[in-house]
């Protein structure tokens, strides 16, 4: 069962609601496509084949990564049209997007350890291969593992 905590952004104070038990609902009756909802805070988990359920919240999320990643923390990434994406972002992958009211809150990407595509497989296995120029070969303490399981 996938949980998620409650989370409020950090600039809004508000008083701690009485709230029902987390729900989860199932859209497109598979597991890679669950929304968990808390409150008015959504996880969503998006694929290429559910992204077009959930309107413009890839794009946005994208965006939300540009900010961070381009305007803020100024790494040179790949980006168009105000979105961040880079190699990793394929119909393999998975992004977890945790939104309020239609804003981003916060996300990740997931990648299998054994996902391809070309030379690249997931971004801290090919750190470590030095495949990566800005991110440092030693970002593991242990071999990056590449498992089926």
């Amino acid at each position: 069962m996938l949980t998620f905590p409650d989370l409020v952004p950090a600039q809004v104070t508000r008083p701690e609601p009485k709230r029902a038990a987390p729900t989860m609902k199932v859209v497109n009756q598979t597991a890679s496509e669950v929304e968990a909802g808390l409150g008015h805070v959504k996880a969503t988990v998006l694929s290429f084949l559910n992204m077009h359920v959930h309107g413009d919240l890839l794009v946005s999320f994208l965006r939300a990564r540009k900010q961070t990643f381009i305007d803020r923390l100024n790494w040179r990434l790949p980006e168009t049209d105000g979105m961040e994406f880079d190699q990793y972002d394929t119909p393999a992958c998975r992004w977890v997007v945790i939104h309020e009211f239609g804003e981003v809150i916060g996300g990740i990407r997931m990648l299998p350890t054994t996902a391809r595509c070309g030379i690249y497989s997931y971004m801290l296995r090919d750190a470590q291969r030095g495949l990566l120029e800005e991110i440092p070969s030693d970002v593991l303490f242990f071999e990056a593992p590449v498992s089926g399981s």
